[in-house]
């Protein structure tokens, strides 16, 4: 599942993600890093889904010529595809079912400095088979899941969980304080357990600098590190869709 969420604001964006890796059958395997800042181009990528593809993307737009983020943006739809493609071209040649299908799992989050619009903009793409469609994220959050995900909608009758929307209803639309990406990820975290968890890290994206924290740490992260430490690193590689040179992995 994991936990994406974007405060979007004229001079700024937060971006709020959390830090474990999991295997194809949700099984925790570390933590990770879930964004690449480029100060070249004044931008960030965060992504949601499968690691593999966030890592990727974000290798071939560091290698790529790019100015600013309008460029980043543009060249998107391109790089998706070109990975995805590559991804299931190298399950092909080896014979080999790829474990899972790219397609409606991975969102990537394009954040940075638009000259063009003269303002921070976010940009959100998903692939769904066919084309790359996106979406211009304006004032306001988005978050991934939504409090009204269906998953998170049936859990609403746990305590915790409804204590939370109560609390934190009015900050569906805008994200004022860490404390309300807490309150979100918390939610997302008690029904998706092993899928959302680690700790939180926020960045603020302006158009001259990137600040990054951790500011929330879940109650069960020692337990799940201690679980992990004893995970051969090619193995959680390997697992996690690549080997440890960071090239697909199809045996």
């Amino acid at each position: 599942m994991s936990f994406l969420a974007l405060s979007v604001a004229p001079g700024h964006v937060e971006v709020c993600t959390d830090t474990v890796g999991y295997d194809f059958e949700g099984v925790p395997l570390g933590l990770y890093t879930k964004f690449c800042v480029m100060p070249h181009c004044g931008s960030m990528i965060a992504g949601r889904g499968p690691a593999v593809f966030t890592v990727e993307v974000s290798k071939q737009a560091i290698a790529t010529a790019l100015a600013d983020v309008d460029q980043l943006i543009d060249a998107m739809p391109v790089l998706m595809g070109r990975v995805c493609d590559e991804y299931l071209t190298a399950y092909a040649a080896a014979g080999v079912a790829p474990p899972i299908s790219p397609w409606g799992l991975l969102q990537l989050v394009v954040i940075g400095w638009s000259p063009a619009r003269k303002r921070m903009v976010a940009q959100n793409f998903k692939h769904d088979g066919e084309a790359t469609v996106s979406d211009l994220l304006t004032d306001g959050s988005v978050f991934s899941p939504h409090p009204d995900d269906p998953d998170l909608a049936l859990a609403s009758q746990h305590s915790e969980i409804a204590a939370l929307r109560k609390a934190h209803a009015r900050d569906i639309d805008r994200f004022r304080s860490p404390q309300t990406f807490i309150a979100f990820a918390k939610m997302a975290h008690i029904v998706a357990r092993g899928r959302v968890g680690g700790e939180l890290i926020l960045c603020r994206v302006t158009r001259f600098e990137t600040s990054i924290r951790k500011i929330y740490r879940f109650d069960d992260a020692d337990d799940m590190l201690a679980e992990m430490r004893g995970l051969d690193p090619a193995e959680a590689q390997a697992r996690l869709g690549y080997n440890i040179a960071g090239e697909f992995e199809t045996t």
